[in-house]
């Protein structure tokens, strides 16, 4: 069965074009944002608080990256739908699949590292 519509009303090539143009949109002026932050080095206390240990503009900036890179991503989505490029869509698809494999691996990561600490700390409490 092939999937012909977008949200069961719009076609899905339009569907395509315009989740990855919002997307991309938005991933570009996030990017911007993280990137005039490095640039003019200008942090907030909320940024600088969570990167305690670390250089913020090396953090903020690798932020800003990845957004670019994202948002390069959704615009090929958007060059493969209007040209009708399946392996652009794939390469979209696998994209976002990693990022979503990553996603759940760190937070599953520091769910358990929370315990981690949490045993230690309660093991610490009770010697």
């Amino acid at each position: 069965m092939h999937v012909k519509k977008f949200l069961c009303v719009f076609p899905l090539r339009f569907g395509c074009m315009v989740i990855g143009c919002l997307l991309g949109v938005a991933d570009f002026l996030m990017g911007s944002v993280a990137l005039e932050m490095v640039i003019s080095r200008s942090f907030s206390e909320y940024v600088i608080d969570f990167f305690r240990g670390m250089d913020p503009s090396i953090c903020v900036g690798s932020f800003a990256l990845l957004f670019y890179i994202l948002a390069f991503d959704h615009f090929l989505m958007v060059y493969g739908a209007f040209k009708d490029k399946t392996i652009i869509m794939g390469i979209w698809l696998l994209v976002n699949y990693l990022l979503l494999m990553f996603t759940i691996a760190t937070a599953l990561l520091s769910i358990i590292g929370v315990f981690r600490i949490g045993k230690l700390g309660y093991y610490n409490r009770v010697k």
